[in-house]
């Protein structure tokens, strides 16, 4: 049985230590090296994604957008519709033509509507924003609360 000397057994150890750390090095830049390698492609698959995912949005709309003219048309054929329905076709047809992708009307009511998920934005943000842009000054109000003394006041 051979014994080691303690400085055998510390330089083992040493070599052990800085080969693993070598090879974790070494493993890291194969990963960097095969990242860089495959992100021209990866960002080549990610654009053709992207667009793709927007075609099928817009078929999945142009879809959609047929089914509602086909049955508002349906309604158009009942003989004598009442006003109120005249009216709602006419909003409904307008409300079509703002969801189409191919027409984008502009619809007064529908403009703060995400055309995607069909919520409404965040609109408090730009009233706020407003709010704060807001002179009393331009209209000749007084800023003195004092003077509304009982009106904020809560009862």
């Amino acid at each position: 049985m051979k014994s080691f000397s303690l400085i055998y057994i510390i330089e083992v150890k040493f070599l052990t230590d800085i080969q693993r750390k070598n090879d974790v090095l070494k493993e890291k830049v194969r990963k960097a090296e095969i990242a860089k390698l495959i992100a021209p492609r990866k960002a080549v698959v990610s654009a053709h994604l992207s667009k793709f995912k927007s075609l099928l949005n817009k078929a999945k709309k142009s879809s959609k957008v047929e089914i509602l003219r086909r049955y508002v048309d349906r309604l158009k054929k009942i003989e004598n519709p009442s006003e109120d329905l005249s009216d709602w076709i006419d909003w409904s047809e307008k409300a079509i033509d703002w969801y189409d992708h191919l027409i984008e009307y502009d619809h007064p009511y529908l403009r703060d509507v995400d055309k995607d998920t069909l919520t409404v934005n965040r609109i408090d943000g730009q009233i706020e924003n407003w709010y704060l842009e807001y002179s009393f000054k331009d209209y000749e109000y007084d800023n003195d609360w004092e003077n509304y003394e009982g009106i904020l006041e809560d009862e």
